[in-house]
């Protein structure tokens, strides 16, 4: 491991341990203390273009299966609902927005079922998929899923649009109304104060992080029902897209949104609420100790029912940090955080351990090495916190997982 290299994807690996990707390529598979146990590389491209996936043991990168379709983007992720395949394709440069690492964008998508391609959605010019995948849910709550997916271009910038797998527009939302604003898609789930399916995104999160939740009218339209600000689901320029997740946080039965603030230094758990002005309510606000987010915020489920997550933050080195004032050679000051949670009653469990960057000089990294280094675990009570904006059901909502196929 390279003496600055910082988490960027975490990965549940069950029973309670988490892989943790390094920008530098290698993989630590770590407890729920987040004291690492192994190491491992990921074989093929760098984990940075995309999620690692797990297949027959070994990491790989997100772009397997992509070789299944005719003209996929270059960093397309692939989404199954277990027996059909899709992918963003018809890579083209006619929207050079790139906030999602290059000026590439979809203009098609194909599905694949066997040995069956077809493209049942082609868009016209202007507009593109800005999105790496679509997402793969019910909608309009037919029993059928449904292609979610952000359609952009330079006039009127991002919309959310969901179509039928015959290529057949649903509904989509009204466009933000400028070019160059994007929003990500971050779930579709059973979020709403009585249980009905919402469509939730994050309206430009570089430059306004607005939280919305959509709900299908019926007719043709998604209708935004609850917004709340700042928040953010991606930095720009990256190719993760999962900063956020919708799971059960608090285990009042009801779904929540994790996710960071705009800056990327709180974590937060938003829920609806329609008894407030915005129609949302945040009720757990965690500071992260070594800002800022660097990972995907990840989730798995134990035996007991109980929802585990885990994310990442890290400081540059050479600043403060820890409580450790640099010394001034750089090495061995700055640190990184692993921070895991459950929904465990009365409140939202947090643990978080340091990671301390690798260097000969560092007493704290001898102890992580080691397996001497665990985090305290805390469990803070609710503090509802109700948000203005300026005027039996899943427990873990996540992006339909990239194929091993």
């Amino acid at each position: 491991m390279s003496n600055d290299a910082v988490a960027r994807w975490i990965l549940p690996a069950g029973n309670n341990t988490w892989i943790a990707v390094l920008d530098d390529g290698t993989a630590l598979e770590v407890d729920g203390s987040a004291v690492p146990i192994r190491t491992q590389t990921v074989e093929r491209s760098p984990p940075t273009v995309g999620a690692p996936i797990s297949s027959n043991g070994q990491l790989e990168s997100s772009g397997l299966g992509r070789e299944l379709f005719s003209d996929p983007i270059p960093d397309a992720r692939i989404v199954t609902d277990g027996s059909r395949l899709v992918a963003l394709s018809g890579p083209t440069d006619r929207y050079p927005h790139g906030v999602l690492g290059d000026e590439l964008e979809g203009s098609a998508i194909e599905v694949r079922v066997d040995n069956a391609l077809s493209t049942p959605i082609t868009l016209r010019a202007p507009d593109v998929f800005e999105a790496l995948s679509a997402m793969l849910a019910d909608v309009d709550d037919d029993g059928e899923l449904d292609i979610v997916v952000t359609i952009s271009n330079g006039t009127t910038g991002a919309r959310v649009a969901a179509f039928d797998f015959d290529g057949a527009l649903l509904a989509e939302t009204d466009p933000i109304g400028r070019g160059n604003r994007w929003r990500n898609l971050l779930a579709v789930a059973p979020i709403g104060p009585d249980g009905t399916t919402e469509v939730i995104d994050i309206q430009t999160p570089h430059i306004g992080g607005i939280l919305q939740f959509f709900r299908f009218d019926g007719h043709d339209k998604l209708e935004r029902v609850a917004f709340t600000e700042p928040y953010s689901t991606h930095s720009i320029g990256s190719r993760n897209l999962d900063l956020g997740i919708v799971s059960d946080a608090d285990g009042d039965g009801q779904l929540d949104v994790v996710l960071p603030t705009q800056d990327r230094q709180i974590l937060a758990v938003v829920t609806r609420d329609d008894a407030t002005p915005s129609g949302t309510r945040a009720i757990f606000r965690f500071p992260l100790a070594t800002p800022t987010l660097t990972t995907n915020i990840s989730a798995q489920q134990a035996s007991s029912g109980a929802v585990r997550w885990a994310t990442h933050s890290a400081r540059a080195t050479g600043a403060s940090s820890c409580g450790q004032p640099d010394d001034g050679d750089g090495a061995g000051s700055a640190c990184s955080t692993m921070i895991t949670g459950t929904n465990r009653p009365p409140g939202v469990a947090t643990c978080s351990s340091t990671w301390p960057h690798a260097s000969a000089k560092s007493e704290a990294a001898r102890r992580v090495a080691s397996g001497a280094l665990s985090g305290p675990c805390t469990s803070k009570p609710f503090e509802p916190e109700v948000l203005h904006h300026r005027q039996r059901r899943p427990r873990i909502v996540q992006r339909a997982q990239p194929s091993t196929t």
